[in-house]
């Protein structure tokens, strides 16, 4: 009763079951007889998809690691905010844009904070802006913004990092972009 794949399923053979039968689906199996150029094309795809996923893990794993760098290179003051999105208005803008999301106005290191995010469907591109509601001294800030736990299906978000000094003509952060391409969407 052990589950089995057929040898051919890196070939595309999608068939599983019981072991006692895999001899006999392996003597008809069709992708045995692939003609050689069908195999090579399903190797070059197969070579193709991991690299993306290779190259979407290492991005994911340098992003990982700027974070690490920046707390353990000048952390003084460490605050973790939970922010929850919500719609807003479209007469909203950020940055020079119209604003997509945005969170209620939060407090952290002692100052009020907005967090935005826009959508620019004609890039394909998501970002966020963080925006300093008031200040009346520098404040050389380091944020960092970490996708939540739910998340619709499929939806994948990198981590944005920042690094800025806010002030009274500063008071907003530069779109950080978090999702671009099909994961805009």
């Amino acid at each position: 009763y052990r589950r089995v794949a057929c040898k051919y399923s890196p070939l595309g053979c999608k068939w599983e079951g019981v072991a006692g039968e895999l001899a006999a689906h392996e003597d008809r199996c069709k992708k045995a007889e692939a003609p050689g150029w069908k195999l090579l094309k399903r190797v070059v795809e197969r070579e193709a998809a991991q690299r993306s996923a290779h190259a979407a893990a290492l991005t994911a794993a340098r992003e990982g690691q700027r974070v690490v760098e920046m707390l353990s290179s000048r952390c003084k003051n460490v605050e973790f905010t939970n922010v929850v999105l919500h719609r807003c208005s479209a007469h909203e803008h950020v940055a020079g844009r119209p604003a997509h999301c945005v969170s209620a106005t939060f407090h952290a290191l002692g100052f009020r904070w907005k967090l935005y995010t826009l959508s620019e469907h004609t890039e394909r591109r998501f970002s966020a802006v963080l925006q300093l509601r008031e200040s009346r001294a520098p404040l050389r800030t380091d944020a960092f913004i970490l996708p939540g736990h739910v998340m619709p299906e499929g939806v994948q978000l990198r981590i944005g990092t920042l690094a800025r000094t806010f002030d009274s003509r500063h008071k907003t952060s530069e779109p950080v972009l978090l999702a671009e391409g099909g994961a805009a969407e």
